[in-house]
Parts: structure tokens; sequence; C-alpha cells
């Protein structure tokens, strides 16, 4: 309604579809939704709008109806392919696309935890401890270091080390007791080469790295690849 209402559109029939479950899945999914409606009101009104500006309005828009909408989610949905954001301020965003070499020597996949919540109970709990988010930054660093020298084994070890770090900004990002049960068996899996939990926390998707066709957990997963294009592949 939100997104309809700002380009005063005619009546219209809308019909969302996704291709993982998308309610409360910490998948950026509002995001997806958003950016993926803006551009199909520009195409319907013949609107031409550059790749940057599509995600600063879905960043604006999405803020009216969930105050705790963060810029990486837009931005992330937006541009296409794997990368580092850096948010300057409002208006100055910048991309560094980053190789994809890791994506052919190393599997990806998802899975699903059967929990959903609303991230904004958790992401208020973690605005008002921000002096705990502080040491992910140094972490953050280093995996980025990690990357650019292809030195995989420490990407994983910054990657389990972030989410141990996330895991003690706030009690309820994993405090379901299911959310617990996976993280313990993923951590424990030799065939686990990192994970994390998606998102705000306490359910939706783990996100697990493994080695090429290695993967042997009890639960059922999806194997993910990168789009190089986002929502502004075609021109609108």
């Amino acid at each position: 309604r939100t997104v309809l209402k700002y380009f005063n559109m005619p009546p219209v029939q809308v019909t969302l579809t996704s291709d993982a479950y998308s309610q409360g899945s910490g998948l950026a999914s509002s995001s997806s939704y958003t950016i993926s409606l803006i551009k199909a009101c520009c195409l319907f009104l013949k609107i031409t709008m550059m790749e940057s500006d599509t995600c600063k309005l879905a960043y604006k828009l999405e803020r009216i109806y969930n105050p705790y909408c963060g810029y990486q989610d837009p931005y992330g949905c937006g541009v296409g392919g794997f990368k580092r954001i850096e948010f300057i301020n409002d208006d100055c965003i910048k991309y560094e696309f980053l190789s994809t070499e890791l994506f052919d020597k190393y599997d990806t996949h998802l899975v699903f935890t059967g929990v959903t919540r609303n991230s904004k109970k958790i992401l208020k709990n973690v605005t008002d401890n921000l002096e705990k988010v502080k040491p992910i930054l140094t972490t953050v660093a280093s995996a980025y270091q990690s990357l650019i020298q292809k030195d995989y084994q420490f990407f994983f070890k910054y990657l389990n080390r972030g989410w141990q770090q996330k895991k003690e900004t706030s009690s309820s990002i994993c405090e379901n007791e299911i959310i617990k049960e996976i993280d313990y068996l993923l951590e424990n899996d030799s065939s686990v080469l990192a994970h994390k939990l998606c998102g705000a926390g306490n359910g939706g998707f783990f996100l697990v790295f493994s080695d090429k066709d290695n993967l042997n957990i009890p639960y059922e997963s999806v194997k993910i690849n990168l789009s190089p294009e986002g929502v502004c592949g075609e021109s609108i």
C-alpha cells in the first residue's frame, strides 16, 4: 500500500511470489518485495529510475512501515552480485564487487529452521545495546581481508566468530529451543565449515558453507547461488 500510494497508482491487482518461505525468514523479504514493487510501478508508469535511486526510495518507503529496516536490506537486494557495501551517509553508498571464486570452491546452503518471528522486537533489543555490536565490525574487516587474500579457511573462521559475537549482542537472537538445537548441531558437524543465522535472529534460515557436494546434516537444505543482476537487471 505504501508503494502504490507513493506512485499514485490506479486500481491494480498485485501478486507477489517467493521461491523461499518469506514471512519472518531473515532473508530481507520485505525489502525484496518493496524494491520489486517499485520496479513494477516504474515499468507500468514508464518511469526511468536509476538503480541507486530505486534502492534509496525502497529504504525510504520501508522505513514508513518498518522503522528498524537497515540500509543493507534494500541496497543488498537492489544491486546484484557478491559485494561489500559501505554506508557513509544517506547520499554516499559505495559498492566494491568481490571475487566469486569462493562459490566455485565451496557450496552455500540455506537451512530452514521452521521457526518464524517478528524481527522488530529483536532489532529493538539490539539497538538498545549498540556497544555490544561494535566488536563485530573488527571481525567483518578481518573477514573482508581474508576474502581479498583468498584465504577462505580464515574467512570461515571469522564468519563463525561473527555469529558467536552476534549471539552475544542479545539473548533474544538465539532463545528459541529449536534454533539452539540446530545451531549446536551445525557447530559440531564436521561437514559444516561455517554457519550463521540470517537476519535479525531467532528464526528463519541458517546460512551454511561446506565443501563441494559434502554437506551431511539431518536437515533439508537448499543450495543457493549468486545473482549478478539484482532487481534492476532490466532497463526501467
